[in-house]
């Protein structure tokens, strides 16, 4: 039996069983890719945030870079 025939064979059993009204077992591999997945989530929701202040400081609306400080002969 191939692999693939194994893990469907696993999860139409737990399927059955959740209809039998057993709680489903954890897969723990979950909580092994879910941090991965999670920081991956970060970095994209940090990137977007990036390139929309980017976008808004390349049409003037915010002065600037990194770094920027006042203007020389500020108060």
């Amino acid at each position: 039996m191939t692999a693939n025939h194994i893990i469907a064979r696993e999860r139409l059993v737990t399927a059955l069983d959740v209809l039998r009204g057993r709680p489903p077992r954890v897969d723990y591999g979950l909580l092994l890719v879910l941090p991965f997945v999670a920081a991956a989530g970060g970095v994209l929701i940090s990137l977007l945030i990036e390139d929309a202040v980017e976008r808004r400081r390349a049409r003037g609306f915010i002065p600037g870079g990194r770094g920027a400080g006042r203007r020389a002969g500020g108060s």
